[in-house]
């Protein structure tokens, strides 16, 4: 299945991502015990060990633009190909930047809705240049569970937005403070630059679906245990069961040809672009 989504860019307004903080990263994550798992996708995409998603995520070395956002430079399209959903409840959108809230296109941004799977595509098709963009994933709040707890029986407000810009994120679990850094927006989302591994521009994305601001959960669960609360108490967290960190839940990739990482820029030039 392939969906579109079309926006003719019209906006005179600011699309900063970051500005002076833009090239000071040096970005910690703190990663659960599941890691190896989206290793192993990485492993088998793209060549064993040619990436390590412990070490080679943008923001973890000095110099590295963080927070992270696309910017296109001419007219075109950018094509998302989902590799991975751990969730039925999960689904995925796009955002424009503008320096400090994101702004939801036409439509609300959505490119695929719950019950998605891997393999299906989407493309976003821009008529202008000069915008810069990033992704969301719309999560069920992940819950601790109770013996009488009904797994089935809706709640309202029960969904949270995750954003790859990790400065749009809350810090801490529930936005209560962060546990660990860094403590000015948690990392819901790794962004990996595979172009060299693709032969065009290509970024891997992988979001991990609960908040990740707490202490992640170290052990390895199998999924059937997952089913049975009685197997293992639940680790929570303000109310919520806390995060394994894996960024495993939701992966996809990005590729095109007119897109390229956002650089600084200042209040001067971006009056000078717009006049």
């Amino acid at each position: 299945m392939r969906n579109s989504a079309r926006l003719g860019l019209v906006l005179c307004a600011a699309v900063l991502c970051g500005q002076a903080t833009a090239v000071r990263a040096q970005i910690p994550v703190d990663f659960g015990g599941h890691s190896h798992e989206l290793q192993d996708l990485v492993d088998h995409r793209y060549g064993k060990h040619r990436i390590k998603v412990l070490n080679d995520y943008i923001g973890a070395r000095g110099g590295d633009t963080d927070p992270w956002c696309w910017t296109n430079g001419q007219v075109g399209a950018l094509t998302i190909r989902l590799l991975r959903v751990g969730s039925h409840q999960d689904a995925v959108g796009w955002y424009l930047e503008n320096g400090s809230q994101p702004i939801l296109p036409e439509g609300g941004g959505m490119l695929f809705g719950e019950r998605c799977r891997a393999g299906q595509e989407a493309a976003v098709w821009f008529k202008r240049g000069g915008a810069s963009m990033g992704f969301y994933v719309d999560a069920e709040k992940k819950k601790g569970r109770r013996a009488d707890d009904d797994d089935d029986a809706p709640e309202a407000g029960n969904r949270e937005r995750f954003y790859t810009n990790r400065l749009l994120n809350d810090a801490g679990p529930g936005g209560a403070g962060a546990t660990h850094p860094p403590f000015d927006g948690d990392v819901q989302a790794l962004v990996f630059d595979v172009s060299h591994l693709t032969g065009k521009p290509t970024w891997l994305v992988c979001f991990e679906d609960r908040d990740s601001g707490g202490r992640p959960t170290r052990t390895y669960r199998d999924a059937a245990d997952e089913d049975d609360p009685e197997d293992e108490p639940e680790e929570m967290e303000h109310g919520r069961r806390t995060a394994d960190n894996d960024y495993f839940d939701v992966v996809f990739e990005v590729t095109t040809d007119t897109y390229t990482p956002v650089h600084p820029i200042t209040f001067g030039a971006l009056k000078l672009r717009y006049r």
